[in-house]
């Protein structure tokens, strides 16, 4: 609990935060543990687009392809632009606060969003030819529109963060390194537990 107020404080304030981290090994702890959980969201979020597409595109060979398509390319466009971002602002950890703030509300948003594409693509569908690829490159590029936000905003979080927690030089390969492998740590339960647990057990829509 004190921890988790430490970092409130940290997001709210632009004095000298790695200084403040640096000495509080409890807030440094805490928040690794949210970069972590933040993780484990992410694919829980994945599996679960690939799921909801899988529905849309009524092929899971096609909606894998997307999804996976789409959260490489967010990531990568999240890590330039927001890596830039990091490198001017004062305050990186507010900067991973509203990325994360918006992630969560993107995601809950998702299944009204997924609604509007399924409604937008059933539309169209019926002014193309059955079977042509013309259909299949719609439901790519409208999936794609939907999806490069929330994989934008997932893919700035490691080096905000990264930036909060390493600032010399020679700590780099070794600080995102370790950010990397708790992120990853995350991402593998986060997987296997939309995959295997709450799906299966609540549904895709519950």
């Amino acid at each position: 609990k004190k921890a988790g107020l430490a970092a409130l404080r940290a997001v709210g304030s632009n004095i000298n935060v790695a200084a403040t981290i640096r000495n509080n090994w409890n807030l440094r702890g805490f928040i690794v543990l949210c970069f972590s959980i933040a993780g484990m969201a992410s694919l829980m979020d994945q599996v679960l687009w690939m799921r909801q597409l899988g529905l849309i595109f009524g092929t899971t060979m096609e909606a894998v392809s997307t999804v996976l398509a789409v959260f490489m390319a967010g990531l990568a466009l999240g890590s330039y632009l927001f890596g830039k971002m990091a490198d001017k602002t004062k305050n990186p950890l507010r900067l991973y606060a509203i990325l994360q703030m918006g992630i969560g509300a993107y995601v809950m948003l998702t299944p009204l969003i997924f609604s509007g594409l399924n409604a937008a693509q059933v539309s169209i569908y019926g002014s193309l030819p059955v079977g042509s690829a013309g259909v299949t490159i719609l439901r790519v590029m409208l999936s794609f529109l939907v999806l490069i936000v929330p994989t934008t905003l997932m893919g700035g979080t490691l080096p905000v963060i990264g930036k909060f927690f390493v600032r010399k030089e020679e700590e780099l390969g070794g600080g995102i390194g370790n950010l990397y492998f708790i992120n990853t740590l995350g991402a593998v339960l986060g997987a296997f537990l939309a995959g295997f647990v709450l799906i299966p057990y609540l549904g895709v829509l519950a």
